[in-house]
């Protein structure tokens, strides 16, 4: 049913994303932060697509909550929104062009439940983030490294307003 695992077992791709297509003329393709090292386009790929189920999952979680997490569930769809128009810059490329939908682990039926979700994938985006800037250089270690920072604020916002799974 579902073509690409995204997150871990978090969130589930499902539909036809194409392979992400080359903008090689672009200025950000010809950036000195552009300059990629081998392992880092797959890191950057694997956390632009991420971060695309993130903002899928900060969608449901803000129908599912009120007030303040709702709130920070918005700010979460905006920056994670301008971090992955900048670190698709860096990349070159267009990453899910085509729209895809998601598949949630489990159903989100209450505030507890969608914060606890939300706090989990920013603590696995820290992660991608931080691969994407130990395999990195110039601009596009910079965006990771400053797009992890972020995570991790709006994790600890998160374990603040539920208990995290650990």
């Amino acid at each position: 049913m579902c073509a690409l695992s995204v997150i871990s077992v978090l969130l589930v791709a499902c539909g036809s994303a194409p392979e992400p297509t080359s903008t090689a003329n672009s200025p950000a393709a010809q950036s000195p932060g552009a300059a990629l090292e081998p392992g880092s386009q797959e890191a950057l790929n694997q956390a632009i697509a991420s971060m695309d189920a993130v903002i899928y999952a900060y969608g449901i979680i803000g129908a599912r909550t009120r007030g303040a997490d709702q709130r920070q569930a918005l700010r979460a769809i905006n920056a994670l929104g301008r971090q992955r128009v900048g670190l698709e810059s860096a990349l070159g490329t267009h990453v899910n062009e085509a729209g895809v939908a998601y598949v949630l682990p489990e159903p989100l039926n209450t505030a507890e439940q969608a914060a606890a979700l939300a706090g989990t994938l920013e603590l696995q985006l820290i992660a991608l983030f931080d691969q994407v800037a130990s395999t990195s250089t110039g601009l596009t270690k910079a965006l990771a490294s400053q797009a992890s920072l972020k995570a991790a604020q709006r994790a600890k916002y998160w374990a603040a307003s539920t208990t995290m799974p650990q």
